[in-house]
């Protein structure tokens, strides 16, 4: 046996590294930080995720590998609700025109995809060497518009902030979205684009000519009767919205939604009632409804709701009753971002403390919010973390709320900042979500944990919290003596393999008592000891108290009482 150098300068808890015992069977041990869902060589970057329909998940990302054209091409691939890949080793390719720098700071465009509701999947991407262009990938995996897709302009200007939707109760293809540089006067326009169910280009238009203004940044949503909502922004005025119908003709004339510049994609999402939830952000985080006649529901009429003068990269998920949910990362601590969220009834009311209920305060960063939900009234909200940065970058984390914004994954243990999704070295980013008809979710992510190239990973969590493949469970090995205690308790657990996990101590309220950080282990057997100090070096009343070790797959906590 030998021990580990105590932490802190009060001696409040230990690590003790005891003596390995026969490992119990798992499943790889990848599992515990997602499994690669694509590793072929070069980058694989930005991520988006759509549901099958069935359980599953299918997952397109931007990709550099050697074989394609230079720039990268768009891939795509399929796991079933079992998690197995139904598209071949490392994808299907949906695109042979290469397209680097289509985004801001040379980086590709991101691809938008919307669910075929048969299995398959319609992209939107490109834009920079050529058009952008719009695939059909059936449920099969075979691109059904030709290996490079239709190109849906030909206009010569750089194009990008791709958008889509499907084309419901129209041409049964989808309606695609695009910011076409060098338009009208030199500025950029927004432009929509029917492709009908055999790959035809059907209607189509600019949303607003200008030569005063960029018009950028378009989000889509379907009307059910074969028109769309669409929503951009003009850099010299504000946030707008118009309905078109099936021909794009003007429903009802642009609604100002805000006159605040922003230059981030605003969301959307259908109201259940045949207008659309919106959220954004400029000087803030803000949100409206607006019905199918264009009237803006919540007050202020003029601006939205005000969610948090800080706020930024919004995400927006219905709430189960008629309203929204939505969360964002927050600056208003002056130091780091941190996550908050919102959830506002029908009528437009806050129901949640104002400015926003805490889902992760922890020191440094967490950003890239994204939120689904979870099936019922709660919602699942997933995010890129740099807690841990000195020691693995960025990280996934997440966590469950309920319809009163209580955090659900609270019974493994006590941290009120989430539950750790991927912590493997390096950083894990732009994390993309969706739902997996259970009350859980699927999440894919970029991941940079090869220290050479960035991959694609994914991970299934339940509803409960947990991983695809927990290491740790409540075994007879798992026990904490002496229980109850007065001086000095330690928590045995065992690993059947090597990870990073975090050592926590909290009280019966959930407030941490006694945090150690995180470090790596090796597979075996080890102990958490704690003297029943806080924080600050005090005892700690008489009472029950929980230890806690979590990780990425690790998830253990047990009760203890100190007596005096």
């Amino acid at each position: 046996m030998h021990r580990a150098s105590r932490a802190g300068l009060h001696g409040l808890c230990a690590l003790i590294a005891v003596a390995a015992l026969t490992l119990r069977p798992m499943t790889a041990a990848a599992d515990r930080n997602g499994v690669p869902l694509c590793t072929a060589a070069g980058d694989q970057v930005l991520p988006v995720a759509v549901t099958d329909g069935a359980g599953g998940v299918i997952v397109a990302w931007h990709d550099n590998r050697p074989t394609v054209a230079s720039g990268g091409v768009c891939f795509a691939q399929h796991l079933n609700a079992s998690g197995a890949a139904q598209w071949g080793t490392n994808g299907v390719q949906l695109s042979t025109t290469g397209d680097p720098g289509a985004g801001t700071g040379g980086a590709p465009g991101r691809i938008a995809m919307v669910s075929d509701g048969a299995g398959g999947a319609y992209l939107v991407y490109g834009g920079n060497s050529g058009p952008p262009r719009v695939q059909w990938v059936n449920a099969a995996g075979a691109p059904q518009w030709g290996a490079d897709g239709v190109a849906l302009t030909t206009l010569a200007g750089g194009a990008r902030d791709v958008a889509i939707t499907r084309d419901l109760g129209g041409l049964g293809g989808v309606i695609a979205a695009w910011r076409e540089d060098g338009a009208t006067g030199g500025t950029a326009d927004v432009y929509v684009q029917k492709v009908g169910a055999s790959g035809a280009l059907g209607p189509g238009r600019d949303v607003t000519a200008t030569a005063t203004t960029d018009e950028t940044l378009p989000a889509l949503l379907s009307d059910g009767v074969g028109g769309v909502f669409v929503v951009w922004n003009a850099t010299a005025n504000g946030l707008k919205i118009q309905r078109f119908d099936s021909n794009f003709g003007g429903v009802w004339s642009q609604v100002q939604l805000s006159t605040m510049a922003n230059n981030e994609p605003p969301v959307v999402a259908s109201d259940g009632a045949g207008g659309v939830n919106i959220a954004w952000a400029g000087g803030g985080a803000w949100a409206q409804r607006v019905d199918p006649s264009g009237n803006r529901l919540w007050p202020p009429k003029s601006t939205g709701v005000s969610l948090s003068t800080a706020g930024k990269t919004v995400a927006l998920g219905a709430d189960g009753a008629g309203g929204a949910t939505i969360t964002w990362q927050d600056n208003r601590s002056g130091t780091n971002f941190q996550l908050y969220a919102q959830r506002i009834s029908p009528t437009g009311a806050q129901l949640w403390t104002a400015n926003g209920a805490e889902i992760c305060y922890f020191t440094q960063d967490q950003v890239t919010p994204k939120i689904v939900s979870d099936g019922g009234t709660g919602a699942i909200i997933a995010w890129s973390d740099f807690r841990d940065q000195n020691s693995s970058g960025a990280d996934i984390y997440g966590e469950r709320i309920d319809a009163s914004a209580t955090r659900q994954w609270l019974n493994f243990g006590f941290d009120p900042n989430g539950i750790p999704l991927c912590t493997a070295p390096n950083d894990q980013t732009y994390p993309t979500m969706v739902i997996d008809g259970a009350g859980g979710a699927w999440l894919a992510w970029q991941d940079h944990r090869s220290g050479t190239n960035d991959d694609i990973y994914v991970q299934h969590v339940n509803p409960s919290g947990v991983l695809a493949a927990p290491l740790v469970s409540a075994s007879a090995a798992t026990r904490a003596w002496p229980n109850p205690f007065a001086d000095r308790v330690q928590l045995a657990f065992e690993l059947p393999a090597a990870a990073k996990v975090r050592m926590e101590v909290a009280d019966v309220s959930g407030r941490t008592v006694r945090e150690l950080g995180a470090v790596s282990l090796g597979p075996g057997m080890h102990a958490l000891a704690w003297d029943g100090r806080a924080g600050d070096g005090r005892r700690v009343g008489a009472g029950i108290y929980f230890l806690r070790v979590s990780g990425a797959g690790v998830v253990l906590t047990r009760p203890v009482v100190r007596i005096r």
